[in-house]
């Protein structure tokens, strides 16, 4: 016998949630807490949750009866957004054979059917920095700009027969930030004059006699390479060299949900889901800085197509079948600094 909670439409949508990500409400159900999240060298899928004391790769996970586990670093896969969720339920303890890979606990999600009425929703969040304060270390106010938009339909193609439930979510955030302090060369610097670098840091030159310690050098000794990174810098904001800069953050996310029912009968019924994630983000390389050539931009993708049938053989006997495959792209873009073209890593991953 295992325990569980189940969380209802009702408290999926009510319930406060950062991001509006569904794995949140996963740690509401007691006994669990997250302890990883997808790797920056995959896609941005879910998290690692440790449930009732297990490991963090121990929950596993399944969206409308099939295999919903990202198998390639043990988080879920992508979950609908609220709006497009019936109800999904944790259960710990005791797993059934249909979680038997995962031994702390298992949470299974339902999306949204059609029914003879249509039905739907929209809605729009945003967040934006007019509404922030100023960070104290930053030179000015943030720029963000977050907006997360969509809605839901669905309804009946044939009455009693044949209804179809479509969802969208788009996710755009906008962002830069100042608040990350770096030492740049000064123009006094690149001259050969480190008296007033000495003056601001008081550094501990090993060699008191050298002449960094002394304050002044002969720009000739300067590596040629070191030259060519340094000219790709911005210019400090004061004489001491100290420069508040940030990498701009521009996101985007589209989660598309799509299903059918069909109602054979009283005792058959089949459907199909196909759910999409696209995630990109360009990279964040700002010519005029190199400091800026560190993070990577990404074009991920993952797609999420699930078939089932119910037949009721007779009141004591029902058989259920599901067809399931998922496919996740990786694909990250580097920053193209000095070489001619872009650096790009690509992977892809698919289990049925």
């Amino acid at each position: 016998m295992s325990i569980g909670t189940m969380m209802e439409r009702e408290r999926i949508l009510e319930l406060p949630l950062g991001g509006r990500k569904v794995t949140d409400l996963v740690v509401l159900t007691g006994a669990a807490v997250q302890v990883g999240q997808s790797p920056t060298w995959g896609m941005n899928t879910g998290v690692n949750i440790s449930a009732a004391g297990g490991r963090g790769f121990g929950v596993g996970y399944s969206l409308d009866g099939a295999m919903h586990t990202n198998r390639f670093d043990a988080t879920n896969m992508p979950l609908p957004f609220p709006d497009s969720l019936q109800e999904f339920r944790v259960n710990t303890s005791t797993q059934d054979a249909s979680t038997a890979r995962s031994s702390g606990a298992s949470v299974s999600s339902v999306t949204k059917s059609g029914t003879n009425a249509f039905h739907g929703d929209a809605f729009w969040y945003v967040r934006n920095s007019v509404f922030n304060a100023q960070q104290a270390s930053a030179t000015r106010k943030d720029q963000l700009k977050r907006n997360q938009f969509g809605g839901t339909i669905g309804g009946p193609v044939l009455k009693n027969k044949l209804f179809f439930f479509a969802g969208y979510q788009g996710t755009e955030e906008r962002n830069t930030p100042s608040g990350t302090l770096s030492i740049v060369p000064t123009a006094a610097i690149l001259r050969g004059d480190w008296t007033r670098f000495n003056q601001c840091f008081s550094p501990n030159w090993k060699d008191k006699t050298s002449d960094l310690a002394k304050g002044s050098i002969d720009p000739a000794k300067y590596s040629k390479a070191a030259m060519l990174l340094a000219a790709k810098l911005p210019q400090p904001q004061d004489d001491c060299g100290n420069l508040r800069w940030g990498s701009p953050i521009i996101n985007s996310e589209k989660q598309i949900v799509q299903r059918v029912d069909y109602q054979r009968s009283a005792k058959q019924s089949f459907f199909g889901r196909y759910f999409t994630v696209m995630q990109d983000s360009p990279v964040p390389y700002d010519k005029a800085n190199l400091l800026t050539a560190g993070p990577s931009g990404n074009a991920d993708r993952a797609r999420m197509l699930v078939g089932g049938h119910t037949w009721v053989i007779n009141p004591n006997m029902v058989n259920t079948a599901r067809f399931t495959n998922n496919r996740i792209s990786v694909y990250k873009i580097g920053s193209s600094v000095f070489a001619h073209g872009t650096p790009k890593t690509r992977t892809s991953m698919r289990t049925a």
